[in-house]
């Protein structure tokens, strides 16, 4: 186990040299990418596995919606607490 004065040393000031080197456009680009791959292939896994088919629209405004949705029912029927 690490101090915190020994991690930050030791873990923390390198890595952060490391991605002070890396280009702002490529961190942007994988952070897009990695988001776009979750949304669209490993969330509709789940979905197709509860018969609910998502591979022709972006399951993440499927899932958005869906709660926003059941969010609006269960505030109409006052089946929750929060109230507008």
């Amino acid at each position: 186990m690490l101090r915190d004065e020994e991690l930050v040393k030791e873990v923390i000031a390198p890595l952060g040299n490391l991605l002070r080197k890396i280009p702002s456009w490529l961190i942007v680009l994988l952070t897009v990418g990695l988001f776009s791959i979750s949304m669209f292939i490993i969330v509709p896994i789940p979905l197709l596995i509860m018969s609910i088919n998502a591979w022709g629209l972006p399951s993440m405004l499927y899932l958005m919606s869906k709660n926003l949705i059941l969010m609006i029912i269960a505030m109409t029927h006052r089946l929750s607490q929060w109230r507008l």
